[in-house]
C-alpha cells in the first residue's frame, strides 16, 4: 500500500521543546509556523487516506520526502540545493509527528527507512509512505 501526499506551502521545522515551568505546557520553539504547518499536512494525509485502504499501516514502512524551499534573493541563478536551514532532520520529524497523528502509523518507530531532499522550487512537500514487506530470517 502507498500513500502519496502533496501539501502546498513553507515548510516548518521542528525546533526545540521548550518548558514554560513546573506545571505549565512544554512548547516548541517555533510553534507559530510549526503547528499550522503540521494541521495542514495532517490534514492532507487525511484526504489522501480517505480514498481507501486500511489504516494505521503495521509494521515496518519506509518513507520518502522531497521538500521544496522558497529560493532566496541571495542564492545564486541555477543554485538548487540549499545548504542551510532548516535542517532536513527537523523538517523529516515534522513530517513524521504527522504521520502519527493523522493516523497513517501507529508510531514513528515503524519508520524503518527515511529518504528526504530539500531543493528550491515553488513551496511545498511531498511525501510517499510504503508499507515494506516483512522478511523473515533464515
Amino acid at each position: 500500500m502507498t500513500l502519496t501526499v502533496t501539501v502546498p506551502g513553507i515548510p516548518a521545522p521542528q525546533g526545540s521543546i521548550r518548558s514554560l515551568g513546573a506545571g505549565r505546557p512544554s512548547v516548541h520553539s517555533n510553534a507559530k509556523t510549526l503547528l499550522p504547518w503540521r494541521a495542514s499536512v495532517i490534514a492532507h494525509i487525511r484526504q489522501e487516506m480517505e480514498k481507501g485502504g486500511t489504516w494505521p499501516l503495521e509494521g515496518p514502512v519506509r518513507v520518502g520526502v522531497t521538500f521544496y524551499l522558497p529560493r532566496p534573493k541571495s542564492a545564486r541563478k541555477g543554485e538548487m540545493w540549499p545548504a542551510k536551514r532548516p535542517d532536513i532532520d527537523k523538517l523529516e520529524r515534522a513530517c513524521l509527528d504527522a504521520l502519527t497523528q493523522s493516523g497513517a502509523i501507529r508510531d514513528d518507530a515503524q519508520v524503518v527507512m527515511l529518504g528526504g531532499t530539500k531543493v528550491y522550487g515553488t513551496p511545498g512537500m511531498c511525501l510517499t509512505l510504503r508499507r515494506m514487506a516483512v522478511e523473515r530470517a533464515a
